[in-house]
């Protein structure tokens, strides 16, 4: 039996779904993050805080080094430093990988990635069952996290603000 906490969150995924087609990725990304905080607080209830901090560590596909270090270099224009899990071939041994991401333009957002997902697609990914895999390849793309720079030109998002993306909306 379905209990009103899941029939608003499946309603409010259908809401983004629809979103998505309708509305700038901006928005669908702070629809998404609605969904997200939705869905932590209900796995909040189910789970205990040490159980979820432990799923957090395990689940974290990719996180920002330093996020006092990378608001530095977001502000300067610097690449910036982060660390993942990164598969390097297809058997699925996933080991630390440092990498560099693009600088913060004006109309990007930088999120701390506080929890992600793998879902299967990505396992197809590493296996290259959508093409040639780009070795290493940091699979997840279920995030959610907390804004802590942004850029120039963003006006719907201000640092603190927690953001969530679990597909990317017209990237393919």
């Amino acid at each position: 039996m379905k209990t009103n906490i899941q029939d608003k969150l499946q309603g409010k995924l259908r809401d983004t779904q629809r979103d998505c087609r309708d509305e700038t990725r901006r928005e669908f990304v702070k629809n998404s993050a609605k969904l997200s905080a939705g869905v932590a607080l209900f796995g909040g209830a189910i789970f205990s805080s040490a159980q979820a901090q432990s799923t957090a560590s395990a689940t974290s596909a990719s996180q920002i080094i330093g996020s006092n270090e990378a608001i530095a270099q977001a502000k300067s224009g610097a690449r910036i430093q982060s660390k993942g899990y990164a598969a390097f071939s297809k058997d699925f041994k996933f080991k630390p990988h440092s990498f560099t991401r693009h600088p913060l333009g004006a109309n990007d957002i930088l999120i701390e990635i506080l929890y992600a997902g793998i879902c299967h697609s990505d396992l197809h990914a590493v296996l290259g069952e959508h093409g040639k895999p780009n070795y290493p390849m940091i699979p997840g793309h279920e995030i959610a996290g907390r804004v802590i720079a942004v850029g120039a030109k963003v006006r719907k998002f201000k640092i603190g603000d927690y953001a969530g993306i679990f597909w990317h909306c017209r990237s393919f």
